[in-house]
Parts: C-alpha cells; sequence; structure tokens
C-alpha cells in the first residue's frame, strides 16, 4: 500500500511546488485577471496531477500483480487521485515559500501512517487513523483483498466525503492565502 501511494504523492508535490513558486513570484494574480481566474487556475494545478494519478494508479495495479483481478480494487483506484490535490494544497496553503513547502513535503511521509494504522492497529484503533488522508485508500484496498465489498464501498464513501471536506477546507485555507 505504501508503494501504491507514491502514486498520488509525487504529482501533488510537483504540483504543489510549482504553486508555491507562481505565489512567490506573484503570477497568480495575473492569473485572476485572465478568463482562467484565480479559482480555474486553482482547478487546473489540481486536476493535472489528479489525472496522471489516476493514469499511474491504474498502471501499477494492472502490472503490480498484487491482486488476482486488477480491477477488484476499484475503490481504491477511484480513491487515489483524491490524494494529489489534498497533498498539493496541504502543502501550499500552509507553507510560506518553496524552502518551508520542502520542509513540508518531507513531514508529509506521516502520511504514510494512514496504511501502517489500517493493517496492524485493532478494528476499534483503526478510527484513530481516519483523520489520516492515506488510511481511506489503504482501507478500501485491504477491504477489497477481503472480499469485504459492503465494507469497502462504505469506507469508498467514507473517503469521498472525508477528502472533499478536506479540499474544500485546504481550498478556502490556500485562496485566502493569496489574497
Amino acid at each position: 500500500m505504501i508503494l501504491i501511494l507514491r502514486g498520488p504523492l509525487l504529482p501533488g508535490m510537483v504540483a504543489d511546488l510549482l504553486m508555491l513558486d507562481e505565489r512567490d513570484e506573484h503570477l497568480i494574480g495575473y492569473y485572476a485577471v485572465t478568463p482562467l481566474t484565480r479559482k480555474g487556475y486553482l482547478i487546473h494545478r489540481l486536476f493535472l496531477p489528479s489525472l496522471l494519478c489516476l493514469a499511474l494508479s491504474v498502471l501499477f495495479f494492472a502490472g503490480s500483480g498484487l491482486t488476482a483481478v486488477p480491477f477488484e480494487n476499484a475503490y481504491a483506484i477511484a480513491l487515489l487521485p483524491l490524494e494529489a490535490p489534498c497533498f498539493a494544497l496541504f502543502l501550499a496553503a500552509y507553507a510560506a515559500n518553496k524552502v518551508e513547502g520542502l520542509a513540508l513535503s518531507k513531514v508529509s511521509g506521516l502520511l504514510f501512517a494512514g496504511p501502517a494504522i489500517a493493517y496492524f492497529a485493532p478494528a476499534l484503533w483503526q478510527l484513530a487513523g481516519a483523520w489520516i488522508p492515506t488510511y481511506w485508500p489503504a482501507r478500501c484496498y485491504l477491504s477489497g483483498l477481503g472480499g469485504e465489498h459492503l465494507a469497502a464501498l462504505g469506507c469508498f464513501a467514507a473517503g469521498v466525503l472525508f477528502h472533499v471536506a478536506l479540499l474544500g477546507f485546504m481550498m478556502r485555507r490556500f485562496m485566502r492565502r493569496i489574497d
């Protein structure tokens, strides 16, 4: 699962560093006066890493041999593209410049605790990992491997709600930061 999560984290970090560079150079203000607008800029910067993440995740699942049927974990694959914009927005919303962005990207290694909690922790203790975004794709993947398709669907629904709420929060925080 840790290897699977490399797919969203790397495009997310690239998008973040681009966003931080453009914010440091005050280019986002110039985008605001174009037909793209600030919100369009943000959607563009977050959509492409998500698309790349989806492609990488599908290729990884299909080529790795981790599952007997490559798409038995479609829920986990569907959640992974939401990870890249969450990661990018986290760094862009909380880092003041590129140097802080790189430092925070090192701290983001803690996000790999999500799959560890999903795999090793007893069921009741797994709720402690629910606030970590990487927990939800890991939980979906593990539920799908165990043949618990209804549990995987529930984890997928909870993961989508969590990621959408997190994206909304991070987007508002980033927009306040660039104003």
